[in-house]
């Protein structure tokens, strides 16, 4: 576990539970829907009560939104596009234990609330629940794991700072800092767009990902123009893992793309 060395530090980490000017800890919290309607209303209301709300649409851009900050409860439709809710629900709870998940599901079966209250949901709501009724609900969860958090922790909460990684091969990319780890330890230097890339092939493990998407959505830049830049910038990822390993991490699909290994795990917590 590390800890923030100055209230500027913790300010400026994306990764804490930050405090506003006036010193009130903020409450961070991700909707994860695909139905943008219901979402849109959900939003509103928790940003009417002073809420900083971040929306995701797949289980995957909650991953990517993680990598990036901490949030005291999740709230999930049980078909989220992805990884089932039940695959979701275990990684946050293994990776975000101090976090809180709320699902909400047209449950019909008894049996299904069950397992996902199990397997890590802290409550279960039909999906018809009026927007106040649900922002009670995730009241009386955080009252609940504010206790839990001042038990177990044992430090104070606003300062602590999560991991965030993706573990492959006994690599590690470090999504706090932005850095490539070797298996041994050692710290490789890339680029901040080497980085990007790195963590948007990651992000989805095995999933073959376009030169033009790669330059459009990562590099920002013209596909029918800059054709080759993304060439250029997995050639120089792939100098550097060569330096250390034979494994190939990124693999070319000819006339297609690239894509990642599929052995990569993404850890998040203390």
């Amino acid at each position: 576990m590390k800890l923030v060395k100055s209230d500027a530090d913790m300010e400026n980490h994306p990764s804490v539970i930050n405090a506003n000017q006036t010193g009130v800890a903020k409450t961070y919290l991700a909707l994860v829907s695909n139905d943008s309607v219901d979402m849109d209303h959900l939003r509103d209301t928790f940003l009417s009560r002073g809420f900083e709300v971040d929306t995701a649409a797949s289980a995957y851009e909650l991953l990517a939104l993680q990598a990036n900050r901490f949030y005291d409860v999740v709230i999930l439709d049980a078909n989220i596009p992805g990884d089932d809710v039940i695959v979701t629900l275990r990684r946050l709870t293994r990776k975000t234990p101090l976090s809180a998940a709320i699902v909400r599901s047209d449950f019909s079966d008894e049996l299904d609330r069950i397992i996902a209250l199990e397997v890590g949901a802290d409550d279960c709501i039909n999906k018809s629940c009026h927007p106040r009724e649900v922002l009670a609900r995730v009241h009386a969860v955080l009252r609940r794991i504010s206790i839990h958090r001042e038990i177990n922790v044992g430090v104070s909460f606003q300062k602590l700072i999560f991991k965030s990684e993706f573990r492959f091969l006994g690599w590690a990319l470090d999504c706090n800092d932005r850095q490539l780890i070797t298996p041994n330890g050692v710290k490789v230097e890339i680029s901040s767009v080497e980085y990007k890339i790195l963590h948007c092939l990651l992000l989805q493990p095995g999933v073959v990902h376009s030169r033009q998407h790669i330059g459009a959505t990562v590099l920002n830049v013209d596909p029918a123009r800059d054709y080759r830049t993304t060439d250029v910038y997995i050639s120089r990822l792939r100098s550097k893992f060569a330096l250390y390993t034979k494994d190939k991490i990124i693999e070319t699909i000819r006339g297609s793309g690239y894509k990642s290994i599929k052995e990569v795990e993404y850890y998040r917590g203390l």
